[in-house]
């Protein structure tokens, strides 16, 4: 079975994963740093669901 907890992980492996790389890629031109900051702060809206969600599970 696949937890809360366990998409937390993923989650938050994704944001550091997008923290190192975009930077890169926005030098590269290869996308803007709008759409960068856009793209992480997605992710960490995700992480903030998924807390409420790891919370709820743990009362189970």
């Amino acid at each position: 079975m696949i937890t809360a907890e366990d998409k937390l992980e993923a989650i938050r492996r994704e944001i550091a994963f997008r923290k190192r790389v975009y930077p890169r890629r926005v030098a590269d031109g290869k996308m803007t740093q709008q759409l960068a900051d856009r793209q992480i702060a997605i992710f960490e809206a995700i992480k903030d669901d998924m807390l409420v969600a790891v919370a709820a599970e743990r009362l189970l």
